[in-house]
């Protein structure tokens, strides 16, 4: 898999993330404070670092590509966000009430092959069209032109994956050769 060269600023992340208050309409802040983390989950601003493998890994120096905040029982919080170097990872949180953060790491390092399989579990069918014409189309992520096929082909029209990728009788819509598993629904 081999990157695009991107020109241009980057696009706009697609954010679908819900918001929560404390009870009393307080901002809901929540992180490890002997870390220096900050999670506002009323404003969406992140502030967490870590050292991941020998590679720094913040929020605040990366940008965010894709994120999703659903409220259900505990709050979940996952992003995904490029690096200037271009090396990608995502924010992963998941908090309740009477508990606090649930769960080990925040951060972790996601390899090139795995970025668009990531990036498809946290965006809802009505932005794959924007997120692999921007994002994908415009170089700033690792290639992986069957899965971004298959993915265009399972919730796209037609004409929408004919726009993005050509007429479809490529033949490159067969077997998949990296074995990485497609999944195609609405997270």
């Amino acid at each position: 898999m081999t990157s695009n060269q991107p020109t241009g600023p980057f696009p706009d992340p697609i954010v679908n993330e819900t918001r929560v208050r404390h009870g009393g309409g307080a901002d809901l802040i929540i992180g490890d404070r002997t870390k220096n983390d900050y999670i506002n989950l009323t404003t969406g601003e992140v502030r967490v670092a870590r050292i991941v493998e020998g590679v720094r890994l913040d929020t605040t120096q990366a940008t965010p590509i894709v994120g999703r905040g659903i409220l259900d029982d505990t709050y979940r919080l996952v992003r995904l966000y490029r690096t200037v170097a271009g090396k990608f990872f995502a924010l992963n949180v998941e908090w309740a009430d009477e508990f606090g953060i649930i769960g080990g790491e925040l951060l972790h390092p996601i390899e090139d092959g795995h970025v668009l399989s990531v990036a498809q579990m946290y965006i809802g069918t009505s932005d794959t069209l924007a997120f692999l014409r921007d994002w994908y189309g415009g170089g700033w992520l690792p290639r992986d032109e069957f899965l971004a096929r298959r993915w265009a082909a399972a919730v796209l029209s037609a004409d929408s994956h004919e726009t993005l990728f050509g007429t479809s009788d490529c033949g490159c819509m067969g077997k998949d050769p990296s074995g990485v598993p497609f999944i195609a629904h609405e997270p």
